[in-house]
């Protein structure tokens, strides 16, 4: 299964969907908290990586929704900026952890490694 990357920023899409596939992780996308929870429920993922401001859906509104279709799937909240409340908020909310963006594409080879995200070698 793969790792669902949701921002709507399509330039962080690309660098962390690189970075996770260096790592052999396969990944989809959305732009959207909607089109997040759509591609959560085709794509069972095994993981979601969820940013919180977005334009239509964001990150804090779909979370809830996420939970309910996904509730083993653990969600990676990384926004750009946040107050402590808004973090706390997440958590409440169900979120796995929490990342600042800056700082989560460097972290992505332990996100891999701390969730099990690798492909077994047949399915390579």
């Amino acid at each position: 299964m793969p790792t669902l990357i949701c921002d709507d920023d399509w330039r962080l899409r690309l660098l962390y969907r690189q970075e996770f596939e260096w790592a052999g992780v396969d990944v989809v996308e959305a732009a959207d908290g909607d089109q997040c929870i759509a591609v959560a429920l085709r794509e069972q993922p095994d993981l979601i990586v969820l940013d919180l401001s977005m334009p239509k859906r964001g990150g804090l509104s779909a979370l809830p929704e996420l939970r309910l279709c996904c509730p083993d799937t653990p969600v990676v909240v990384v926004p750009a900026h946040a107050a402590v409340e808004v973090l706390s908020r997440t958590r409440e909310l169900g979120a796995t952890a929490c990342y600042s963006k800056p700082g989560f594409l460097a972290r992505i080879p332990e996100v891999v490694e701390r969730y099990g995200l690798v492909r077994a070698p047949d399915d390579v």
